[in-house]
């Protein structure tokens, strides 16, 4: 069963205030999910795959609105939220709790790591972490699991994932080990203003921008859908950062990624893109090229690589451990903290951005 309730902070218990009421019928417990994603100031969007699971329908307001389902993949979206609200339901017997993003530029925190795949103690490690954390969302940065098409590597990653992908919204990037499999972009569907598809899109939370890109393939295309996107929507948001897989800078044994190098990195740098989010490095690696952050996040779990290997002019640290990045959030900065596993801070840059001031009339 799937209810949705309005939280009342305020006050010690739940208050039904919002007349949302979701079923789930005549199913067996879901394999994987939840995951929230694409949450606005008024809506949220719900996924799981049932896999082989029969699913008679969806219920919203006594009307069936999907349905029947069986091995099928079917995403529901909720509008007529409240901003910055915090609601609850449950989801096949277990309650979760979101809040709605803020209209407009707020002060919060996000999460970013990556490459958890099939280090399971230690993604562990980083969802307990993360819990208590309370980020408003999350960005992994590619390899959630070891191979994207096998079904017991996406029922163990939700085993231990689930309480946070279903309360908190939660954008899973394109990495070489999901194998582009339907079952990532099924879970993990586009968000944003302007979805591409299931691959690259923009999704604006609270004056951020995060723009995640899919560097397996289709190099150029994204490039040019980029370049474009960022021209058009130039000075929308108050702060632009970038997430994909492979990086364009890095003193791994396989060094940066050439193609990262040439085609996604002037544009980037020409659209003046705050922060850049990466993985594939099983460790962690701030690169500043020209003023901007490119950060290797790659310590959620897989085993870990040795920095340092071969030479990266733009590294200002590199550390071989297993961490995840905390994102403080302001109107005029933006704090990226290295976090490891024992809670001490390994790494930390301090973006500024002044507020503008308006011009005196004549």
């Amino acid at each position: 069963m799937i209810s949705f309730f309005r939280t009342c902070l305020n006050i010690p218990r739940i208050v039904v205030l919002l007349a949302i009421s979701l079923v789930l019928l005549h199913a067996h417990a879901v394999t994987w999910g939840p995951v929230l994603g694409n949450v606005t100031p008024t809506s949220v969007q719900l996924s799981w795959l049932p896999g082989d699971l029969a699913v008679k329908g969806i219920m919203f307001h006594d009307k069936l609105i999907a349905g029947p389902v069986k091995g099928n993949y079917r995403p529901i979206t909720l509008g007529g939220l409240t901003p910055d609200t915090e609601y609850s339901y449950t989801f096949s017997g277990k309650t979760f709790r979101f809040r709605t993003a803020p209209n407009g530029p707020a002060e919060f925190t996000f999460a970013v790591y990556g490459d958890s795949r099939s280090g399971h103690a230690v993604h562990q490690r980083i969802i307990t972490a993360l819990t208590k954390m309370q980020p408003r969302f999350i960005v992994n940065t590619g390899d959630l699991v070891a191979n994207g098409s096998n079904a017991n590597d996406w029922r163990r990653f939700f085993t231990m994932a689930a309480p946070l992908t279903g309360s908190t919204p939660y954008l899973g990037v394109p990495g070489n080990h999901e194998g582009n499999s339907a079952n990532l972009f099924r879970l993990f569907p586009p968000a944003g203003e302007e979805p591409t598809g299931h691959e690259w899109y923009a999704y604006t939370y609270g004056g951020v921008r995060v723009i995640v890109l899919n560097s397996t393939r289709d190099i150029e295309e994204q490039r040019d859908w980029l370049d474009q996107y960022l021209t058009n929507h130039e000075g929308e948001a108050r702060w632009t950062v970038a997430a994909f897989h492979y990086p364009p800078f890095s003193s791994s044994a396989r060094g940066g990624t050439a193609s990262m190098r040439e085609e996604w990195v002037p544009v980037l740098q020409r659209h003046h893109v705050d922060a850049v989010f990466l993985g594939h490095d099983h460790y962690y690696e701030r690169s500043d090229y020209e003023g901007t952050p490119y950060i290797i996040t790659g310590g959620g779990g897989a085993p870990l690589y040795d920095p340092n290997v071969k030479a990266n002019p733009y590294q200002k640290f590199a550390e071989k451990s297993n961490h995840y990045l905390r994102v403080d959030v302001s109107t005029t900065t933006m704090r990226i903290r290295m976090i490891r596993l024992d809670g001490s801070i390994g790494d930390e840059v301090v973006l500024s951005k002044p507020m503008a001031v308006p011009a005196e009339k004549p």
